[in-house]
């Protein structure tokens, strides 16, 4: 008598080795996503204590280039960088100035990519105004914000 696996016994371990790789991978990239979010909750952090500087030195916040709306592009943040209070600016982050001569604060929002919807916001995020008047405090929504009151 020959001894051997038949080929259901070779069908079943494939098929139990593809379910757990594919475990593997969907946890594998729910912890990207996380990691993502957790630098991109570093970077705004960066970009808060340049803002503070900022105003220190200044007096003011920059001026959003995009009044009434926030500046998605970076250009308004561009004196904290040839100002030497951070050195780069990181995508997707959008700043919106509280206006009225830049003295009462500023707002900073990204988008998290791992994070629930949430109409509360993440831990430590700020929701400065009433219900869908800006990006953090729509009805539910992923969004990162750090508030730059003075």
């Amino acid at each position: 008598m020959k001894k051997g696996f038949t080929l259901i016994e070779l069908l079943v371990v494939i098929a139990i080795i593809g379910i757990l790789s594919a475990i593997v991978l969907a946890s594998l990239s729910t912890a990207r996503l996380s990691s993502k979010d957790a630098q991109t909750k570093v970077n705004m952090h960066s970009l808060q204590t340049a803002l503070q500087s900022y105003f220190i030195a200044n007096g003011t916040m920059p001026i959003n280039l995009t009044p009434g709306i926030g500046d998605c592009t970076g250009a308004s943040l561009g004196p904290l960088v040839s100002g030497g209070f951070i050195s780069q600016i990181a995508s997707g982050i959008c700043y919106y100035d509280y206006g009225s001569g830049n003295t009462t604060g500023a707002l900073l929002v990204t988008n998290l990519q791992g994070e629930p919807l949430s109409t509360t916001g993440d831990i430590g995020t700020c929701r400065p105004f009433a219900a869908g008047t800006n990006w953090c405090s729509q009805s539910s929504n992923n969004y990162y914000c750090l508030c730059n009151p003075h």
